[in-house]
């Protein structure tokens, strides 16, 4: 048993490794931050865990510790190619096919070698790596190999197909009941497990997805086929036909982030299921995220003196899965701009479903929290990142960050009997923290042309120049942006979701200012539609909440790419609802005091200071930057709003550079100032300039010059 010590940005995480199995190969650990200079570091030691012995004269080894996957190795060409002309990929490891990945895996040449071209053995030799890596254990004790107890293997596939008239292809299974005419695997079980597998799966996926996403969802085929990914795994293996991606009605379900999470979590609950059928032991079922997560001081704190911070959540349901129910809470810290540590159980108090905690923090730090709720069967996702802070000097009035922006989404999209396609550069969507798997913008939007060759692949074809790259996305960790600027201001600052605002759980009560992040909030459909849409920017709750809290004297600061948009205009091709735009309209004209003055404000994003502003930023007379195009360190906005006064107490103190349309305006209600954005703060290039944007706001609020 090894002993293993990764020292990293937020503290040091331990792991015991078996190394009488997986000798040969890379053992994941885990991801982490590190920082150059700040002595990261791995360990190795032969400590013995509590519990377990192990015999004398016993040896632990290493003989490489790997950071990152790095860029793609293996030089390869066309099967009729001289090996001289063979070249790199120039992609990530984690975008080229998993044949490299097995050669750079440790693979024997023997496993490489079954298929020829690298596209047949890219998905041909997955068989013969499962073999390998379980051969000499339990599920495949006569082989020789890594004696790691794979107990089934998945293939995760999209198929191929067109339906008209906005028909789903939908989910299809495949396994294989006879290898070699044999009916058993090796350990002697039948091959029927793995149709047991891929029933568990199929059913799971259909039936998440008819209750979320679609009332009518496809359930295709249970099919026994001699597919490689399925007959020579050694162990219960299956094929998932997800949906088509030829299909423009399934891919737009199928590039939405929310509907990716259903399916993965449908296929781990499947599986789960499965293995509890096949083992007769008990499961449960990982919790989901918390909710309504918010911060508050009890009173604020004075500047220079500590104070402490209530954070308060609520447990998601699982309407899908009442195993899912948590049994406790992990709290997260990071500190200025650090990392998360690994976290810490907390003896949380429960009053009414709603949950708290109390943590002290000290003057002029920044301090981010996030909640992961867990049970007997794992840990949740992290909760949105929320952040408070005490400033070491200042006039001690508080500030509230309001995080609404919780969309995540597939790209806008049109779609007519003769043109169809994904709009990116209307909005090109907003992945969950990331994604991998974007290429390039679709080209090809004629529905009568078809596939000929990969080179000439038809409807839905897109470019190619975005292969490889990372693209940031909704990370729920906006709020200590802004926070950070606001301490900075000499604020007192602290932080909310916007449900816990909805539901009543925090009522700003005395503070200052409350700064609303509404990023690229906007009514967007639940995949095609079938079960309505969501992320409206302005719902009636939250509305309320805004014009109270301004009724008591309350500043309002709002900003986000479509706080225009989804009032009078759309992003998507859905019919607007009435009940709420119109509503909407009157509260931004009222209680903001501006109007919508079109979405396509800048095309270069830029913005500067109106001369003799009413609201002066120090120092800052030349123009500022937000991020329109795409880029490697935050989501990117592609049509920000412009904003025209609704009345003659709303000023512009921002524009567009190369438009001119006003960027920024500020209201004076008399009682409350109200200042609005067309495009989000956090988006803004350089940390000095949301520093100074958010400094010259507060001290406007405040009544300063």
């Amino acid at each position: 048993m090894a002993h293993y010590t990764v020292n990293h940005l937020g503290g040091s995480s331990e792991f015991h490794v078996n190394q009488k199995m997986g000798g040969g190969t890379w053992i994941y650990l885990g991801t982490f931050e590190f920082d150059k200079g700040k002595g990261g570091s791995v360990t190795l030691d032969n400590q013995v865990p509590e519990g377990h012995k192990v015999a004398n004269n016993t040896v632990v080894t290493a003989d490489a510790v790997r950071f990152g996957g790095g860029m793609g190795k293996v030089a390869r060409g066309p099967i009729d190619a001289p090996v001289s002309e063979y070249t790199l990929s120039g992609l990530p490891s984690f975008a080229e096919g998993a044949y490299y990945w097995m050669q750079w895996a440790g693979a024997d040449s023997t496993l490489l070698n079954l298929h020829e071209g690298d596209y047949t053995a890219d998905f041909g030799e997955r068989g013969a790596w499962v073999e390998w890596m379980s051969g000499g254990s339990r599920t495949n004790p006569g082989k020789t190999g890594l004696r790691i107890p794979v107990d089934m293997s998945f293939a995760f596939h999209s198929d191929a197909g067109v339906f008209p008239n906005d028909s789903i292809v939908g989910t299809l299974a495949i396994y294989t009941l006879l290898c070699d005419n044999k009916d058993k695997l090796p350990n002697g079980e039948s091959r029927w497990q793995a149709r047991m597998l891929a029933d568990f799966v199929q059913t799971q996926i259909v039936n998440d997805l008819r209750q979320s996403f679609h009332p009518k969802w496809t359930r295709r085929g249970l099919w026994d086929r001699s597919y490689s990914e399925s007959r020579t795994t050694t162990v219960p293996g299956m094929l998932l036909e997800m949906l088509s991606h030829q299909n423009f009605e399934d891919m737009k379900y199928g590039l939405d982030p929310t509907f990716r999470f259903a399916v993965s979590r449908a296929v781990y609950k499947g599986i789960l299921k499965y293995m509890s059928a096949r083992y007769g032991h008990e499961y449960s079922v990982q919790p989901l995220p918390v909710h309504a997560f918010s911060t508050s001081f009890a009173s604020t704190p004075t500047p220079g003196s500590e104070g402490v911070v209530t954070l308060s959540w609520e447990a998601t349901i699982d309407s899908l899965e009442t195993t899912a129910a948590p049994k406790g809470f992990i709290l997260q810290t990071r500190i200025g701009n650090g990392a998360f540590d690994n976290g810490v159980p907390i003896d949380f108090t429960a009053e009414g479903g709603k949950c708290s905690y109390n943590i002290s923090i000290k003057p002029g730090k920044l301090y981010s929290f996030r909640i992961l709720a867990f049970n007997d069967g794992g840990v949740s996702f992290p909760s949105e990142v929320l952040a408070a802070g005490i400033p070491e000097s200042g006039d001690g009035r508080s500030v509230l960050v309001v995080n609404n922006f919780t969309r995540i989404s597939p790209p806008a999209w049109f779609d007519t009997p003769d043109y169809a396609g994904f709009l990116d550069e209307l909005d090109a969507g907003v992945p969950y923290m990331r994604e991998i798997n974007f290429i390039g913008d679709q080209y090809q939007i004629r529905r009568d042309m078809p596939w000929k060759n990969d080179d000439n692949p038809g409807f839905g074809a897109s470019f190619n120049d975005f292969a490889g790259k990372v693209i940031p996305g909704n990370t729920f960790d906006f709020a200590a942006i802004h926070a950070r600027a606001i301490l900075r201001a000499g604020h007192v600052v602290h932080s909310s979701s916007s449900a816990a605002l909805m539901e009543g759980l925090l009522t700003p009560d005395g503070e200052f200012a409350l700064d609303l992040i509404c990023g690229k909030q906007v009514t967007t459909p639940i995949g095609g539609g079938a079960k309505g849409c969501r992320f409206q920017v302005f719902p009636a709750a939250l509305r309320k909440v805004l014009q109270d809290f301004s009724v008591a004297g309350g500043n309002l600061i709002v900003s986000g790419a479509d706080i225009g948009t989804d009032l009078w205009d759309k992003v998507f091709p859905i019919q607007p609802d009435p009940s709420y735009t119109e509503p909407a309209k009157a509260f931004a004209e009222t209680v903001l005091g501006y109007r919508w003055g079109g979405n396509y404000a800048s095309r270069i994003g830029t913005i500067r200071p109106v001369r003799n502003s009413v609201l002066p930023l120090k120092g800052k007379l030349v123009s500022m930057e937000f991020w329109k195009e795409r880029n490697q360190f935050i989501y990117n906005v592609e049509t920000p709003d412009a904003l025209e006064p609704a009345n003659v107490k709303s000023i512009p103190f921002l524009r567009y550079g190369d438009t001119g349309s006003n960027a920024g305006l500020l209201f004076d209600a008399g009682t409350y100032k109200a200042v609005t954005l067309g495009f989000p703060i956090e988006t803004m290039k350089n940390q000095e300039d949301i520093d100074i944007l958010l400094a010259g706001i507060l001290n406007c609020l405040r009544g300063g010059n």
